[in-house]
């Protein structure tokens, strides 16, 4: 199992949920806990460090489908 593999899939698994309560919104995850949904990536950054520490955990924007970047490598 890779690193946020258990934060990914609890995103996926509510997605639609949030989606619909917090769209757009950046949610914070640490394991199967929502910590909140937050109007910036980097209030929901503060947040994490405030309320989980140093770790990691997972912040993701709650989107319908997710924005695929694509960066070539010239």
């Amino acid at each position: 199992m890779g690193l946020l593999d258990i934060e990914l899939r609890y995103f996926e698994e509510h997605r639609q949920e949030w989606f619909q309560s917090d769209p757009h919104r950046f949610a914070l995850i640490d394991g199967t806990t929502l910590y909140g949904f937050y109007d910036t990536w980097r209030d929901a950054y503060e947040a994490g460090i405030i309320k989980i520490g140093l770790g990691s955990f997972l912040i993701k924007q709650v989107l319908l489908v997710d924005e695929v970047l694509l960066m070539a490598n010239l």
